[in-house]
């Protein structure tokens, strides 16, 4: 702004125009101070009628801590009233939780539960079916090994007296672990009952396991196609699978050794009776009465037959188990005729 312009704006507001920066005075006019509006210009200042929070406040504490004064107690947990009824739960969970271990192995075998259930399963294998133990002397002590079986009916009877059987008979109480399959290893009290007296989930897994530790793990190629077989023809084995415990053997090197077991035929019944009384016990989910015979055969190194570029071929892998399957059948055999 020009001189001139500078004066004729002092003249017009009254006040004569300040030449240099000294005659402006202070700051806060040159800031605009000058308009600030006089006190009292729109009136008078209106209290404010809100409380004090830093009052109310202290209020409220003191009616938390009267509050709080007048309550209650807690009332002490040891002189409660019980439960109707807590005395029979009690007696329940204990009753429940009679036969429970506090040591198993990571499949779940309970050696409390198997000592609870060896009378049951000694007056099946002994009294029952009559069981006669043959071939002990094939079983390796020093490793593992694969004991391929034949099925026999519904439910794994035959596992069942199997792991019996060797753990009882055998002079080192060696230990079979049977391989069940998805559908009775899901069972709720079947399953779990199998699992605690030794049998394992089927898979290759768990079987590499087993046979790394040095265990006999038992298989049934069979599977459910068993059921279509006739009872009173038990050599009539179906087709053993795909093979899959003959790669299991190359993989881990165990031995497969052959095992029969024989539901022998009742001759002092004809025909048509023998037959309504084993399709009666397979419709009541329980095996006819013995004599059952269980024969170990000798044990077969497939390492040493196949060379190791051989171990994938599908046909090579097939004929090996065929074989495996000729020689239970073979076994089945033998055992009738010698009762015959």
């Amino acid at each position: 702004m020009s001189d001139s312009k500078q004066e004729k704006h002092s003249k017009a507001a009254g006040t004569p125009a300040p030449r240099n920066a000294a005659e402006w005075g202070d700051e806060d006019s040159f800031l605009g101070a000058e308009a600030a509006l006089p006190p009292g210009e729109y009136g008078q200042t209106i209290p404010s009628h809100l409380p004090d929070p830093i009052a109310q406040a202290r209020v409220l504490r003191e009616l938390q801590r009267r509050v709080r004064s007048t309550l209650s107690p807690a009332f002490p947990v040891e002189v409660k009233r019980p439960l109707p009824g807590a005395a029979l739960l009690a007696g329940y969970r204990h009753f429940a939780l009679r036969s429970r271990s506090l040591v198993v192995d990571e499949f779940g075998r309970d050696p409390d539960y198997c000592e609870m259930a060896k009378p049951t399963l000694d007056l099946l294998y002994r009294h029952w079916l009559r069981i006669k133990l043959e071939g002990l002397e094939n079983l390796p002590t020093d490793g593992g090994a694969i004991l391929v079986c034949n099925h026999t009916g519904t439910l794994p009877y035959d596992a069942t007296m199997l792991m019996h059987g060797v753990a009882t008979e055998h002079p080192l109480h060696l230990q079979v672990r049977p391989l069940l399959e998805d559908r009775l290893a899901r069972k709720a009290f079947l399953g779990v009952g199998l699992r605690k007296l030794g049998a394992v989930r089927a898979c290759q897994e768990n079987a590499t396991r087993l046979l790394d530790r040095g265990s006999l793990v038992a298989v049934f190629p069979e599977g459910r196609r068993a059921l279509l077989k006739e009872p009173t023809s038990p050599q009539n084995l179906q087709r053993f699978g795909r093979g899959g415990f003959v790669r299991l053997a190359l993989r881990t090197g165990a031995p497969l050794v052959p095992v029969a077991i024989v539901p022998r035929p009742t001759r002092w019944l004809p025909d048509s009776a023998a037959r309504r009384i084993h399709a009666t016990a397979r419709l009541a989910l329980f095996p006819t009465p013995g004599p059952w015979t269980i024969q170990i055969g000798k044990p077969v190194d497939l390492s040493a037959k196949l060379p190791e570029s051989d171990r994938e071929e599908r046909v090579l892998v097939a004929e090996e188990a065929q074989q495996i399957r000729m020689q239970v059948i073979a076994m089945i055999n033998q055992s009738l005729t010698s009762t015959t």
